[in-house]
């Protein structure tokens, strides 16, 4: 039998005691706070793991971009490419900003409207959690018309498809312009190429793409020789073969994207008590809290679309406010007429004849 002295007991135990300890001080370390190991030992920080995250990127001028995130980081890397050619790229000195949550940034080059720009960027927040993003925008527009929703039909039977009817108060260009509709679940977007529209013009994008003569015009306004395009304006279709303008729904424009909201449509079928899903929700309060939709932002306030056909449509009184104390620059439910068989008017001058079903 093999004795052990007391002593040599007390050491075995004292060894064991303390290689728990650390096991312990480990795995407090890696579960509920992060750790930095200094000459002085183990130095517990505050838990943190949460990465960085971006909220918004948008051009704000012809040099300038804005970045705004979730908290407060430090600029790593920021670098720009250009997607008509690649070997323009541009490395933006970082080193005069600080930490901050908002970043007003003179990237130090021009952004054509005929281009669009790749913005690949490194960020840290002050636990070193990181965050790479990389965004595509569209070059800074100087020339935005003034624009107003003017007309919506969501009724579908081919070749007769949902539209957006637009009408533009100002000449200008309509490059990057964002149009956003909400009725499912994700927005569709539909960002407008570089294209010149003069004060007076209407122009339309349908709600749907079917086939090869669906073409986004320009120059040509007979390009697009699908059944229900208008010859005398612009026609813009929506990337989609399915339904995505619905029977009720938001719809917004913006200057650019993630840019200002220019005008807001909020539509909604007379039975309805509530939209359909929170993106809808979403959308119709931001339209209210950015002051382009007066009222509500509930189905309450919405324009009523009551029964929609291939000659019927939800259409704008552009009148109304020349006789009310209602702003011209803002829109509301008393603004929109659901008019009568016959008077949907795609493309022209609207007709303010209501509905008499």
């Amino acid at each position: 039998m093999i004795k052990i002295e007391k002593r040599t007991y007390i050491q075995l135990f004292m060894k064991i005691m303390v290689a728990l300890m650390l096991t312990m001080i480990i795995c407090l370390c890696t579960m509920s706070a992060s750790c930095k190991i200094q000459p002085e030992g183990i130095t517990i920080l505050e838990s943190d793991y949460s990465t960085p995250k971006l909220q918004n990127i948008r051009l704000t001028g012809p040099t300038q971009l804005y970045l705004e995130f979730d908290k407060e980081i430090t600029l790593k890397n920021l670098e720009i490419t250009s997607e008509n050619n690649p070997n323009d790229k541009t490395s933006v000195d970082i080193s005069i900003f600080g930490k901050n949550t908002v970043f007003f940034i003179d990237c130090g080059r021009e952004f054509s409207i005929l281009d669009n720009y790749q913005f690949f960027g490194v960020v840290e927040d002050e636990k070193y959690n990181s965050l790479t993003f990389s965004s595509v925008l569209q070059g800074f527009n100087a020339n935005i018309p003034k624009l107003k929703i003017s007309e919506l039909r969501s009724y579908y039977q081919k070749p007769k498809l949902e539209f957006v009817e637009f009408f533009a108060e100002s000449d200008g260009n309509l490059a990057g312009m964002v149009l956003e509709v909400f009725y499912k679940t994700e927005a569709v977007e539909f960002v407008f190429p570089p294209v010149e529209v003069k004060k007076g013009d209407f122009f339309v994008v349908h709600g749907r793409k079917m086939d090869e003569t669906c073409i986004n015009e320009s120059n040509n306004l007979e390009e697009a020789t699908y059944k229900d395009a208008v010859p005398e304006v612009l026609d813009f279709w929506l990337d989609s073969d399915a339904k995505v303008i619905g029977n009720s729904g938001v719809i917004l424009l913006r200057e650019r994207k993630n840019g200002d909201l220019c005008d807001a449509l909020l539509y909604t079928e007379p039975d309805k008590t509530d939209w359909a899903n929170n993106s809808v929700k979403e959308a119709a309060v931001l339209a209210v809290d950015s002051g382009v939709w007066v009222g509500s932002s509930s189905v309450e306030d919405a324009a009523i679309n009551k029964k929609p056909s291939g000659t019927r449509s939800l259409s704008r009184d552009f009148s109304f406010s020349e006789t009310s104390s209602l702003d011209a620059e803002v829109s509301s439910k008393d603004l929109w007429i659901f008019v009568n068989n016959g008077n949907a008017t795609m493309g022209k001058e609207n007709s303010l004849v209501p509905f008499e079903g």
